[in-house]
């Protein structure tokens, strides 16, 4: 699956952004304001022989997410 890097440096603060600017119905939808608020630096793909070891890690995070 593809991810596309955003070119703000501090994406996450720009995610809590939208999310408000939605909440407060300054935009329609989430994909509106990413649409408007947001620029694609580039769109990166997983390196196939690094699968095996996304999935551990995947599986990893879920576990310990179940922990919190």
């Amino acid at each position: 699956m593809p991810v596309d890097l955003p070119e703000q440096r501090d994406a996450e603060c720009a995610g809590a952004a939208i999310l408000a600017g939605v909440g407060v119905r300054v935009y329609d939808t989430i994909e509106d304001a990413v649409s408007r608020f947001s620029v694609i630096k580039k769109t990166v793909n997983p390196v196939k022989e690094n699968i095996a070891a996304y999935e551990k890690v995947l599986k990893d995070f879920i576990h310990y997410l179940g922990i919190l």
